[in-house]
């Protein structure tokens, strides 16, 4: 039996369905992440968007219901294109975290007045640390709840600095980033380190644990 040609209709439907697919998908994704983590898993959604616009709109060679076929497809691939960026974008800053240099002596001081602190120790190179500031240090709620504390951040960008060196061996920093809580007893408190980047909202609760 010979296969019978669709219709326009048809093939609109078709194509429909293959983007509709994508979004309902991309939708899922979000919207678990949203539900188990507090927060979307922004890369993973971007990167099904960005595949599933490539895939509908450049690698599918069946039948598009238009005279210009490749410019329904260059459209399809350049509005998934757009939400994948849309996505991945960080989102505005709500607030402003004030930081002050890494110091023995802050720390001593912190100590002293019986302080909470949170030391940030970052390098300009490594991506986690830039997801921290854009998604993490510039939500209001973690600014907020962070005001109790002295905020220590330091730079260990330079690898074969001796100073630099000397500070990850006195607070046995491994890794990038690693945000360490200091109760106001001056002791800090090992199982809140934070290592690697994680949402908003789970910060703010483990600054919430720290006396």
């Amino acid at each position: 039996m010979a296969n019978v040609p669709l219709t326009e209709r048809q093939l609109w439907l078709q194509v429909v369905q293959k983007c509709g697919a994508v979004l309902v998908i991309s939708f899922l994704i979000w919207l678990l992440s949203l539900v188990f983590l507090d927060e979307p898993l922004h890369h993973i959604v971007a990167m099904i968007l960005l595949l599933g616009g490539m895939a509908t709109g450049v690698f599918d060679n069946s039948r598009f219901p238009t005279r210009q076929p490749r410019l329904l497809k260059g459209g399809i691939t350049a509005f998934f294109f757009a939400l994948a960026v849309w996505n991945w974008l960080p989102p505005r800053p709500e607030a402003d975290m004030e930081w002050q240099p890494y110091s023995v002596a802050a720390l001593e001081n912190a100590a002293r007045e019986g302080r909470p602190v949170i030391i940030d120790f970052y390098a300009d190179w490594c991506p986690p640390c830039r997801e921290l500031d854009q998604r993490v240090f510039s939500r209001k709620i973690v600014v907020d709840e962070a005001q109790r504390f002295v905020r220590l951040r330091a730079d260990l960008t330079d690898q074969n600095s001796p100073v630099n060196a000397a500070i990850s061996e006195r607070h046995a920093v491994m890794a990038f980033p690693t945000v360490a809580l200091i109760g106001s007893d001056g002791r800090e408190r090992t199982s809140m380190r934070l290592l690697g980047y994680e949402p908003a909202s789970r910060f703010v609760a483990r600054l919430k644990a720290i006396p």
